[in-house]
């Protein structure tokens, strides 16, 4: 059975967690959100939409902070291999075709894995506001991927 997890994380991102995670939540099985540390009501907002929590402080690292829900999915369906992972930043949205759809016809086509252009949310003083100019959008980010054993974020440290 086919199993879509939205993943997420997050820091202080409260103004943006109920857009951002209401765009996901439609779309998966199960919401999954890894906090670095919120002093603000971003847990709460996160247990609102139904996302368990997993606290992680922030390593300064985005990859070693994706890691953690990563590592977490794969614990916790191990046994069950079509898992689907929509990974969202919590200044973005999800919108377009329905995440099932899309599954099913890379499932089909014996792919693994899709780059969606985000759809980035800004906290401006006239208030919310998405990012559509270049070179802001299209951004394409892998955010869909089959939970494989082995899958690993990976990122180029600067010197």
């Amino acid at each position: 059975m086919t199993v879509l997890v939205g993943c997420m994380m997050a820091m202080n991102s409260a103004d943006l967690l109920t857009l951002s995670l209401g765009s996901l939540a439609q779309y998966v099985d199960e919401l999954l959100l890894v906090d670095g540390g919120s002093t603000d009501e971003t847990k709460t907002i996160a247990t609102k939409h139904g996302a368990t929590v997993i606290d992680s402080p922030w390593p300064e690292n985005n990859s070693t902070q994706r890691q953690v829900y990563v590592d977490y999915v794969w614990r916790r369906h191990a046994n069950n291999p079509d898992v689907w992972l929509v990974v969202l930043d919590s200044d973005e949205v999800l919108a377009g075709r329905s995440v099932k759809r899309v599954v099913a016809d890379l499932s089909e086509s014996g792919l693994d894995y899709a780059r969606f252009a985000r759809m980035w949310i800004v906290n401006t003083t006239g208030g919310l506001r998405y990012l559509h100019s270049r070179p802001h959008y299209p951004d394409f980010q892998t955010r869909l991927f089959r939970l494989r054993d082995g899958l690993h974020y990976t990122n180029q440290q600067r010197a």
